[in-house]
């Protein structure tokens, strides 16, 4: 049996509304192939608060990363709901 490993997931804090609006982040994304989950959370939360947002998606991160190819961004709600954004 088979079982897939993530051999990287680079952390890139990033407002939403920020990367959606830039052509230049958008691009560079496309280029390097990167699989880009951003957190949206309004606010400037501490570092213990977006790690237990983060926390919260493991399942549904895990089907993304497997199924989809990337590039793509996927944003992280408070709640832990997971939505691919388009780009």
């Amino acid at each position: 049996m088979s079982t897939p490993v993530i051999t990287m997931i680079a952390p890139m804090i990033r407002s939403v509304m920020g990367v959606r609006d830039s052509p230049a982040e958008k691009q560079a994304i496309r280029r390097a192939k990167v699989r880009a989950f951003v957190l949206a959370a309004q606010g400037n939360l501490r570092a213990e608060t977006l790690a237990e947002i983060f926390l919260k998606a493991p399942p549904q991160v895990r089907r993304i990363l497997q199924q989809q190819k990337p590039p793509f961004i996927v944003k992280i709600s408070r709640t832990g709901h997971v939505t691919e954004l388009p780009f």
